[in-house]
């Protein structure tokens, strides 16, 4: 859909954009950040979206606004890691096989993915972690992943 808000993960629905396509392309596979700026609303997360949509990437997103606060100058590191954790246990159950069984199992039994974690979670004893809003599991003071059995 080309004028719905949300951002695109399509090439169809971008227009004119394969130069910047290009761009993020050829510095991920020479591995060179790169910043990605402009005005709001101009499609540039659509276009690093779309960039990263390929079977040959692994993309860990972190979405920074989460932190956003107009009253603070500075962020604390635990704030910037629990972000951070997020968009790696995000990828995990995106790209691992364990995610995708997670996946698989809650649309069949038709709950979203947080609740069958956390459900078992519970059901086999551990407890979830406040600080990663259900997405970690701790046990005895670590943090354990239940996609991997740790």
């Amino acid at each position: 859909m080309l004028f719905d808000v949300r951002p695109k993960e399509d090439k169809r629905d971008l227009y004119d954009r394969e130069r910047e396509l290009s761009e993020i392309r050829e510095s991920i596979d020479r591995r060179v950040w790169l910043s990605v700026y402009g005005f709001r609303r101009v499609g540039k997360t659509s276009v690093v979206n779309v960039a990263v949509n390929d079977q040959r990437y692994i993309v860990v997103k972190v979405n920074l606004m989460r932190l956003y606060d107009p009253k603070k100058r500075r962020y604390s590191r635990p704030d910037f890691i629990r972000v951070f954790l997020e968009g790696v246990n995000e990828a995990i159950r995106r790209y691992t096989l364990g995610g995708r069984v997670v996946r698989f199992i809650s649309n069949v039994l038709g709950v979203d993915e947080e609740t069958f974690l956390e459900f078992n979670a519970v059901k086999i004893g551990m407890t979830p972690l406040p600080a990663f809003e259900g997405r970690g599991f701790h046990c005895g003071g670590l943090v354990r992943c239940p996609l991997f059995g740790g």
